[in-house]
């Protein structure tokens, strides 16, 4: 992958942590059935990146009793957010985007008749999106391959890079 980025010094982010800043760095981070969460300012040219395990914590709804929001992604979408709003930011000022949630594991049989962790993931995405009437900006989400995600948190710009199977 030809990046633009090459001469900035890289972050890598594992599951159920995050990143916020503004400086010129990448952060990068590797999904299969986990969801990163990218929210933007433009306004303060500031960032942050998510990688979320699981759809939902213990207590659903109530994130603010979560001891470890950064691995649900309902819980991360409340937290991340509400961050912005704490810079006096609106909503509708954010540009929120969403990438992973693959199948990756899992036979065509089991993907038909099961809830797979990347279809749940995707739901409580689109859960928390509704409830809080929020479109995304942009997302790649589904299918059954991961991705390479590579994230500049000072510009906003999200470059995947798909990963392929050796038996493709």
């Amino acid at each position: 992958m030809n990046t633009p980025f090459k001469h900035l010094p890289v972050v890598y982010l594992h599951p159920g942590e995050v990143y916020f800043g503004d400086k010129p760095v990448v952060v990068s981070t590797v999904l299969g059935s986990c969801v990163s969460i990218t929210v933007f300012s433009k306004k303060f040219n500031y960032g942050g990146i998510s990688h979320c395990m699981l759809p939902y914590c213990e207590s659903k709804d109530d994130c603010k009793q979560c001891d470890d929001a950064y691995r649900y992604v309902y819980c991360t979408l409340d937290t991340m957010v509400q961050k912005f709003e704490r810079m006096n930011l609106k909503r509708d000022e954010l540009e929120i985007k969403a990438f992973g949630a693959a199948d990756v594991l899992i036979t065509k049989e089991e993907r038909l008749r099961s809830k797979t962790i990347g279809k749940q993931n995707i739901r409580a995405l689109e859960n928390w999106m509704n409830k809080n009437k929020i479109k995304l900006t942009s997302y790649d989400v589904g299918g059954e391959k991961g991705r390479k995600l590579f994230f500049l948190p000072a510009s906003g710009d999200v470059y995947i890079k798909k990963i392929v199977n050796e038996k493709d």
